[in-house]
C-alpha cells in the first residue's frame, strides 16, 4: 500500500513536470509561428531586422528541439511509472485475493479446531469420571506446579520430563509404588 502511493506521489509529480513541458514547447512553437508569420508576411523591410530575425527563429527551433527531446524523455518516464503503478496495483489485488483465501482457510481449520476441542472435552468429562479423586487432585496439582507437564515418560531409566536418569535402586522402589513418580522432579511416570 505504501509503495502504492509513493509510486503514485511520483506518477502525479511526473504528469504535473509533463504538463509543464507541454505548456512551455506550446507556447514557444506560438512564438515560433509569430516570428515567422512577421519573417515572410513582408512587414520587416530592413535586412539587419530580418537577419536579426531569422537567427532568432533558428534559436527558438533549437530550444524547440531541446525541448521536445525532453518532453519526449518526460512521456517515457511517465509512461514507465503509469506502468509500474499498474503492477503495484495488480500486485496488491493479487495479495488480497490470497490473503481472504488464507483467512477462509484459517476459519475452516479454527472451526475444526474448536469442534475437536468439544470433542476432546467431553472425552475428558468421561474419563475425569473414572480416575480416582486422589490421583485426579495429584495430577492437577503437578499440572499447576509442572507448567502444564504433570506426567512424563519413563524410557529405561530417565525421566521424560526432567531426562535424568534415576539410580537402579530407586527405580526399584519407584515400581514398588502404585503411582510411579519421579524422584528428582516427581512427575507421574508411565512406561509405554
Amino acid at each position: 500500500m505504501l509503495l502504492i502511493v509513493k509510486e503514485r506521489e511520483l506518477l502525479n509529480q511526473s504528469e504535473f513536470e509533463q504538463k509543464h513541458l507541454e505548456d512551455e514547447l506550446t507556447l514557444l512553437i506560438a512564438k515560433i509561428q509569430r516570428e515567422e508569420s512577421r519573417l515572410y508576411g513582408g512587414e520587416i523591410a530592413n535586412p539587419k531586422e530580418l537577419k536579426s530575425l531569422q537567427v532568432e527563429i533558428k534559436a527558438l527551433n533549437t530550444t524547440r528541439e531541446s525541448q521536445e527531446d525532453e518532453l519526449l524523455a518526460k512521456i517515457d518516464q511517465t509512461d514507465k511509472i503509469a506502468g509500474q503503478l499498474e503492477k503495484l496495483k495488480q500486485a496488491e489485488i493479487d495479495f488480497n485475493k490470497k490473503a481472504e483465501n488464507l483467512r477462509e482457510k484459517v476459519l475452516l481449520v479454527a472451526e475444526d479446531i474448536n469442534k475437536a476441542i468439544v470433542d476432546k472435552e467431553k472425552k475428558k468429562k468421561n474419563i475425569v469420571k473414572e480416575i480416582d479423586a486422589d490421583l485426579l487432585g495429584l495430577y492437577q496439582k503437578l499440572r499447576r506446579e509442572k507448567r502444564g507437564i504433570a506426567v512424563a515418560i519413563l524410557s529405561g531409566l530417565t525421566c521424560g520430563g526432567c531426562y535424568m536418569e534415576m539410580p537402579q535402586i530407586k527405580n526399584a522402589e519407584m515400581r514398588q509404588a502404585e503411582i510411579w513418580r519421579c524422584p528428582n522432579c516427581r512427575r507421574i511416570l508411565i512406561e509405554l
